[in-house]
């Protein structure tokens, strides 16, 4: 990434969390790319994500899209084998779980998982939580080492 003149003024320590925060979003993009195209190729709808360096915005298959503001996240938690509880508002499909959701854990939360992974990216938020997963595990447990990098 070439320096810009407002970059060679940083200190060193700053350019260097600056540019891993820039190959993190970077891999998170390459990661929702190769995604989308496997799911495209196996004809299901897709579920997308628009990152960007303060917030991400998320499109559930239902075409319902909501954004979290890295800024307003209090937590950031993995969760392995979760109980997503009950549908308030949603669908559950073989390849998808999403819509509005309730459980003893989370209260009633926001929800866009895949239907065959057995971890969970849980984003506490003032506005309540908000649940993803994406394709495998090995992709979500990915997305959420990026995620710890981009959310402060």
């Amino acid at each position: 990434m070439p320096m810009n003149h407002n970059q060679a003024n940083l200190p060193p320590e700053e350019r260097q969390r600056r540019k891993a925060k820039y190959t993190n979003l970077l891999l998170l993009l390459a990661i929702m790319i190769v995604v989308t195209v496997v799911t495209l190729v196996r004809g299901e709808t897709a579920v997308s994500f628009d990152w960007s360096d303060t917030r991400v915005q998320i499109t559930d298959p239902g075409g319902t899209s909501f954004t979290v503001v890295y800024a307003d996240v209090a937590s950031l938690e993995l969760v392995e084998h979760p109980d997503y509880g009950n549908c308030i508002s949603g669908k559950k499909t073989a390849s998808w779980i999403y819509g509005t959701w309730e459980n003893d854990v989370w209260g009633t939360y926001t929800l866009c998982a895949s239907a065959g992974t057995d971890l969970c990216i849980v984003m506490q938020t003032q506005q309540g939580a908000v649940v993803i997963s994406y394709e495998s595990d090995e992709i979500t447990s990915a997305l959420f080492d990026s995620m710890r990098e981009l959310i402060p």
